[in-house]
């Protein structure tokens, strides 16, 4: 990983991911993914995503579910999802009021 502050953690059928930054303020703050079934490192996920999220996600900001479904909103006002069968995160949402905690049904 790119830093070793850790935040949220959330995890989607065999993956899960995490949300790492340098520090409290939020800087450079990425989110990583790994399978749980292979003993490879975390890798980022920059598909569809900022080159860095302004601000820390956190724990309540990353929700995942099965088949993939995963969802990240920010303190900025942005929504991202990672459909059930892409690898890409896609904005579903910006300009909205800062986002602290996304639920999944």
């Amino acid at each position: 990983m790119h830093a070793h502050y850790l935040r949220a953690v959330a995890v989607s059928a065999e993956t899960v991911l995490v949300s790492a930054s340098t520090g409290p303020g939020g800087r450079r703050a990425a989110l990583h993914r790994a399978r749980l079934d292979e003993e490879a490192a975390f890798e980022r996920c920059t598909d569809g995503l900022p080159s860095w999220f302004g601000d820390n996600v956190d724990t309540g900001c990353l929700a995942a579910g099965d088949a993939r479904l995963v969802v990240c909103g920010t303190e900025d006002g942005h929504v991202f999802r990672l459909g059930r069968r892409r690898r890409a995160m896609e904005p579903r949402g910006q300009g909205l009021p800062p986002i602290t905690s996304v639920v999944l049904r």
